[in-house]
């Protein structure tokens, strides 16, 4: 059941642009009227275009990275603040029952952005999640053992 909610909160936080969520949500954030009619609308563009914003942040973050100029932990910092962005998306996750750390969702989606960057070629994919999975556990010590959602291997000794 834990590993159902956390693959539920990395697809609720991974789904971009979330255009059907950002429908629904434009009804619980602007009160009903004929009047706010055009609100609305402008809401929703204004919420595609945060979301759209980020994915673009987020896809050029992971090819710095990927490329080595920038490092993991740059990366982490940039994808929490990216987050914590309008729409937050830990507040969504934390709704969702995720109960990983900023950090922890941060590096979960640096690992789907990873594959999504890759996609198509299995090898160099492997390698470079190999290497954002060393560099995460170099940051802490060598003393972390997160589950990957990215893929089903057991986590090393």
């Amino acid at each position: 059941m834990k590993a159902l909610l956390r693959m539920a909160s990395i697809v609720l936080v991974v789904a971009v642009p979330l255009t059907p969520w950002a429908i629904g949500l434009h009804f619980v954030l602007i009160p009903s009227g004929s009047q706010e009619a055009v609100g609305r609308g402008q809401e929703v563009e204004r919420l595609e275009q945060a979301l759209k914003r980020r994915e673009e942040a987020r896809h050029q973050a992971v090819q710095e990275l990927l490329s080595q100029r920038c490092t993991l932990k740059e990366a982490l910092l940039r994808f929490q603040a990216l987050n914590r962005e309008w729409p937050d998306i830990i507040v969504m996750a934390r709704v969702a029952g995720a109960e990983w750390s900023d950090e922890e969702i941060a590096y979960q989606l640096i690992l789907k952005y990873v594959e999504m960057a890759l996609t198509g070629q299995a090898e160099e994919s492997a390698a470079a999640l190999r290497r954002v999975e060393n560099d995460y556990q170099q940051l802490h010590g060598g003393r972390l053992t997160l589950p990957t959602a990215a893929h089903s291997r057991t986590p090393r000794p």
